[in-house]
């Protein structure tokens, strides 16, 4: 019923966020040519094979799905990727890092003509989302198409969990989270909330944080040639930059020369930062105008989109802010970590704070918490002390490291397993693999050879048989068959073992393979785990 009442007044709502956009459109706050987008009107067509849908609301979000991405296209150069986000901050950053080919467009708003067009279009075989995305017209029109799906780094703050909990909320939320084959929460705590939301606990997988993953070794080279002492503030909010300013008026009573950094979360704050700023006698360089910076220069606003992590690696001092006042939340220090900047955060984190504790345990020198009244001396003591700098900037390196260490690799085997799987089946059957039955053991496969030649196609499609591994046989719905009787498939690449079978050739200028049957074998998050099919 709720679903049903959702989808009405969401309907009845299209004109009316049709006028919207338009708006936002005018007033720079959607493209200007492709604001449609918005709408489920295509820009582009949609390409041949299998198209696997990446959706990342905004900017965060979609850099810790880049290493996802990439991972993707390094296995299976053959897939398709869209990647779909909701801010323009979002598309103008994201289009210069992504991988060539993948294909970038706006996500529809959540009516169910706009979310029709969009699936009708792109026909993605699966969908991978980020964090916290559920919109229901989307994920509930995906799930009727029977498109599998992931949530990755899946958070659910308190204030969330409250309001989906209510009686009006509660069922229509259940139904959304009930649509995921994979959901991969970023704490025990999340877990917990999205399990009571009504996702089942059979979904549920630990797979660590990929925003510890996003890299990128960028810097402004202006700022390396400068011989001033030299720090950054990121991400403010308003009402931060007040505090900024009379920590950089401290510094300067002990170090004249101090040239302090600031990159607002909200570029387009610029114009009531710059009155902040100024009302405090300080001289500010605007980055946005290409103002350069002078001897006398006390401020640097990078007010410019796209280059916090330039700036992260041009430093060796970061503040991460959103985290100074109460009411906010924090923002992800691993990307400062990861850049090799002793980094300092505030105390005000929310869900940030598990990534806090996380960087702490692996060493209690990578992230310094203090608080706005402390921030001053914590970052006189950095800068009057190289060693203690050193050593922090050593230890927050080293912990983004260890953190980041095999979240890839983990999240990409959940999804092997559990998103994947069937799409390699489907797709194999959609370029000329076809398979002959009898009872419930597959006993032929016959493959139309093409031009890029079978052992590269199958490599892609079945990355176990390009290590002489075997995977599930192929049935309609693209698991193995209950029964235990199921064939897989294997190639004999001429290493030796006690798994290897001569007569089992793929791709070697034969289409015939021999069954192997009632044997399954995936890529588990402890390595290779084989067995009976299940």
């Amino acid at each position: 019923m709720e679903r049903a009442l959702y989808t009405s007044i969401s309907a009845a709502l299209e004109p009316l966020v049709m006028a919207h956009l338009f708006s936002r459109k005018c007033r720079g706050l959607e493209h200007p040519t492709r604001w449609k987008e918005r709408l489920g009107y295509p820009s582009l067509p949609r390409p041949s094979g299998t198209l696997i849908w990446f959706h990342a609301v905004s900017l965060g979000e979609g850099l810790s799905a880049i290493p996802i991405i990439d991972r993707c296209l390094q296995i299976h150069p053959f897939v398709n990727v869209l990647l779909t986000t909701g801010t323009l901050t979002a598309f103008n950053v994201l289009r210069s890092k992504l991988s060539h080919g993948v294909i970038f467009q706006f996500v529809p708003v959540d009516t169910p003509a706009a979310v029709d067009r969009f699936l009708s279009h792109w026909k993605p075989q699966a969908g991978i989302f980020m964090e916290s995305e559920l919109w229901p017209n989307l994920l509930l029109s995906s799930s009727s198409r029977k498109i599998p799906m992931a949530l990755l780094n899946a958070r659910v703050s308190e204030k969330s969990f409250t309001r989906w909990s209510c009686f009006t909320s509660k069922s229509l939320v259940g139904e959304m989270l009930g649509s995921f084959s994979l959901i991969c929460p970023l704490s025990t705590n999340d877990a917990v909330h999205l399990q009571l939301l009504g996702a089942s606990p059979g979904v549920i997988h630990f797979s660590g944080n990929s925003k510890y993953a996003s890299q990128d070794k960028s810097q402004m080279e202006d700022l390396l040639l400068m011989k001033r002492k030299v720090w950054l503030a990121s991400s403010t909010h308003a009402g931060e930059e007040e505090v900024i300013a009379e920590v950089h008026l401290t510094l300067k009573r002990t170090f004249p020369e101090i040239l302090t950094i600031l990159a607002p979360r909200q570029p387009s704050r610029a114009e009531s930062i710059m009155m902040v700023l100024r009302s405090h006698g300080l001289k500010v360089a605007q980055r946005s105008i290409n103002e350069n910076i002078c001897l006398n220069t006390d401020i640097y606003l990078a007010d410019t989109v796209g280059e916090l992590t330039r700036l992260y690696n041009s430093v060796p001092i970061a503040v991460v802010g959103g985290s100074l006042l109460k009411g906010l939340a924090g923002h992800n220090m691993a990307e400062a970590a990861a850049c090799g900047c002793a980094v300092l955060t505030g105390t005000h984190l929310g869900h940030f704070s598990k990534m806090l504790k996380e960087m702490q345990s692996i060493s209690p020198l990578s992230i310094l918490q203090v608080s706005s009244a402390d921030l001053a001396s914590a970052l006189m003591e950095l800068f009057s002390d190289e060693g203690v700098l050193r050593l922090r900037r050593k230890a927050a390196k080293a912990a983004s490291t260890t953190a980041a260490a095999g979240i890839i690799d983990n999240i990409f085997k959940l999804l092997e397993l559990t998103i994947f799987q069937g799409v390699y089946c489907d797709t194999l059957m959609g370029l000329g693999f076809s398979e002959r039955k009898q009872g419930s053991m597959v006993n032929a496969i016959h493959l139309e050879e093409n031009a890029g030649g079978t052992e590269t196609l199958l490599s892609f499609l079945l990355p176990g048989i390009a290590m002489g591994g075997e995977v599930p046989a192929a049935t309609h719905d693209g698991e193995c068959s209950k029964d235990g009787s199921s064939s897989c498939w294997k190639k004999d690449d001429d290493s030796q073992g006690p798994e290897e079978d001569e007569d089992l050739r793929l791709g070697r200028g034969t289409d015939h393979v021999q069954e192997v049957p009632g044997y399954c074998q995936a890529q588990g998050l402890a390595g290779d785990v084989a067995g009976p099919c299940p």
